[in-house]
């Protein structure tokens, strides 16, 4: 099978849609607006509590009067999102699993005959749960993180709500949500299946480079799969498909997502170079790098009880508690309210929850309860 892949918002769509009209809608695994199949269907296809269940069909079912009002089609405009269809099927998110529900799918895709190879989208973070044994090839996009991270944006504003005073409005339109987060974590669990399945052949595009010169990169495509007539599809990549522009949106994470892109462009280069330990090498570096506890990227997960409030926080309070007087008498009058002896309490971000600290500036459980800075 010839997987198409890439992190979300990459390309992975027109991809698919230069395969459909390369082997036509017959070899590819998935519908082009699947998410319309999946709304008529209804929720009760999905495993979600009956509360979030209930809650959600009361909001599509106010977006429904609005775009009633607006003369506008009912349903999400997933057109409008991705005009040429996203040709997805249930293992392009989760990846390609057994599954006794799925296993006519699974049939589809164990074909030696490559004239009857079936072409299925996989995107980043599928790849890694993915059995590698049906995987024969790869066609991986890849894209700048600030050019994804709008596109995603983009995506999701699409819920508009009525005012009281009769007037319409997309309630994401005061509110920035562009970034890297979800590149970073994808673009990781790509490279941890490159690093697992190194004898899986991919070739490498990049989405700025298919826009601009499509005849190069399908040809490039067509060496590499060996088969399909590439020129069928020069028509399909059309550059209004390109309407995600880098931004500059601020975001402690940017450092962290330029150094998984770089170092992920690095290691395209080394693969075309047929320099295989040399782009293994790449992989190893993002996996490591991102391990580490310091990244940014880590931070904003990292959370941890506090003993004097009771209430589980986060670096960016603490460093709050410790800097701010009018922060921490808030905090000792929670703690206070809740009955809690602050002062024989320590302070877990002083006795080494500070990755900003080194280790022998810690201070000792004892140390930090004599200390206490709340008492000042």
């Amino acid at each position: 099978m010839l997987i198409i892949s890439g992190c979300p918002r990459s390309g992975t769509s027109v991809q698919m849609d230069i395969h459909r009209a390369v082997f036509g809608e017959e070899r590819i695994l998935g519908a082009k607006f699947p998410q319309e199949k999946r709304n008529k269907k209804g929720d009760e296809q999905e495993e979600v509590p009956e509360g979030v269940s209930a809650i959600k069909k009361h909001m599509v079912g106010k977006q429904e009067v609005v775009l009633k009002a607006q003369g506008k089609e009912v349903g999400r405009d997933f057109k409008d999102m991705n005009p040429n269809g996203f040709w997805e099927c249930s293992f392009t998110v989760r990846g390609i699993r057994h599954s006794t529900r799925e296993q006519h799918l699974l049939d589809q895709l164990k074909i030696e005959d490559k004239d009857e190879m079936t072409i299925c989208k996989v995107v980043s973070q599928g790849m890694l749960a993915s059995i590698p044994d049906y995987i024969d090839k790869i066609v991986y996009m890849v894209r700048h993180p600030r050019a994804v991270a709008k596109s995603q944006e983009r995506l999701q504003r699409g819920f508009d709500v009525m005012h009281p005073d009769g007037t319409m409005k997309n309630i994401f339109d005061d509110l920035v949500i562009h970034t890297p987060e979800m590149y970073i974590k994808v673009t990781e669990e790509a490279a941890r299946f490159f690093l697992n399945n190194k004898d899986i052949p991919v070739h490498f595009v990049h989405f700025e480079d298919l826009m601009s010169d499509p005849k190069k990169e399908l040809d490039d495509i067509q060496k590499f799969t060996g088969f399909g007539d590439y020129s069928k599809a020069y028509d399909v990549v059309s550059a209004k498909l390109n309407r995600s522009k880098h931004q500059d949106i601020p975001s402690k994470l940017w450092p962290d997502a330029e150094f998984v892109y770089e170092k992920f462009c690095e290691a395209v280069k080394y693969s075309r170079n047929f320099d295989r330990s040399k782009e293994m090498d790449c992989y190893r570096e993002i996996v490591r790098y991102l391990k580490d506890p310091k990244r940014e990227t880590n931070r904003e997960k990292r959370h941890w009880p506090c003993f004097r409030t009771g209430q589980t926080v986060s670096e960016v309070q603490c460093n709050a508690c410790t800097k701010n007087p009018i922060v921490r008498e808030n905090f000792k009058k929670h703690s206070e309210s809740m009955g809690i002896e602050w002062e024989m309490e320590p302070c877990a971000f002083e006795c080494g929850m500070d990755l900003d600290k080194e280790k022998s500036e810690y201070l000792s459980i004892k140390e930090s309860i004599k200390t206490n800075f709340w008492s000042n």
